[in-house]
């Protein structure tokens, strides 16, 4: 999600729902975002929290925060993996 468009719909902390931003950097179980608003830097926690992704050409995709908790370069390995498996058609 690193360079895409982020709006946090719903969060556990009040406080940060409709923020909306540029994400600069995923870990693990945090979003590190660059607030629109205010210009500032604030981390946001995946768990529990529901974002609108702003995929270039798609719109906004909506994604729960434990769908995406993990270090984001095991995720991209695993996705080549199942598509290399039979059944599934590589690009």
């Amino acid at each position: 999600m690193t360079g895409l468009r982020l709006e946090i719909h719903w969060h556990p902390d009040p406080g940060l729902r409709g923020r909306k931003g540029l994400v600069l950097l995923e870990r693990d179980r945090s979003i590190i975002l660059l607030d629109e608003a205010t210009g500032r830097t604030i981390t946001v926690l995946k768990r529990g929290a529901i974002f609108l992704v702003e995929a270039p050409g798609r719109g906004y995709i909506r994604v729960r925060g434990e769908e995406v908790l993990g270090d984001p370069v095991d995720r991209v390995k695993l996705a080549r993996r199942v598509r290399g498996r039979a059944g599934y058609e590589r690009s």
